[in-house]
C-alpha cells in the first residue's frame, strides 16, 4: 500500500517517464529493434542512473515526503537492494537523502517503466526500413 504522498510522487515520476521516452518522436529515431532496445538500454540508465543525466526536481519530490512515505521509500529501496543482492552505501542517507531518492526513482522507473518499453513497445512499433542509397547519377 502506498501514501498519498508517494502516490503523488509516482505520479510526477510516470509524467516524467512519458515525456522523456513514450512519444512518438523518442522511438523514431531508431531504425529498428536491436537499435531501439540498446538505445533505450543506455538512454534509461543516463536519464535514472547518473549525475550528469538526472533531471528530476528532488526538492520539489522531497517536498511531498511526509515521514510515513519517506520511511516507505526507504523500505522500497532496501527491498530493491536486497533482491538485487547490493549492499546501501553510507553516504545515501547524506545530504538530505538524495541519493536514496535518487535510488527509489530508478528502481521505481525500472520496475514500473523499463521491462514494458522493452518488452512490449519497442518490439511492437513499426520501424521504417532506411531507403537506399542511389548512387549518383552519371
Amino acid at each position: 500500500m502506498t501514501t498519498n504522498g508517494q502516490d503523488e510522487i509516482n505520479t510526477i515520476l510516470n509524467n516524467h517517464f512519458h515525456e522523456e521516452f513514450l512519444g512518438q518522436e523518442y522511438l523514431s529515431q531508431f531504425s529498428n529493434q536491436e537499435e531501439a532496445e540498446e538505445g533505450f538500454d543506455g538512454d534509461f540508465e543516463y536519464r535514472y542512473n547518473s549525475d550528469e543525466g538526472f533531471n528530476i526536481d528532488l526538492g520539489y519530490i522531497r517536498s511531498k515526503c511526509d515521514f510515513l512515505t519517506t520511511m516507505k521509500i526507504c523500505s522500497a529501496v532496501v527491498c530493491n537492494y536486497n533482491e538485487d543482492g547490493m549492499r546501501i552505501e553510507d553516504n545515501a542517507f547524506e545530504e538530505g537523502g538524495e541519493g536514496l531518492l535518487k535510488k527509489y526513482i530508478y528502481f521505481y522507473m525500472r520496475d514500473m517503466w523499463y521491462g514494458y518499453v522493452i518488452t512490449e513497445l519497442i518490439p511492437e512499433y513499426p520501424y521504417e526500413e532506411p531507403e537506399p542509397e542511389l548512387p549518383p547519377a552519371q
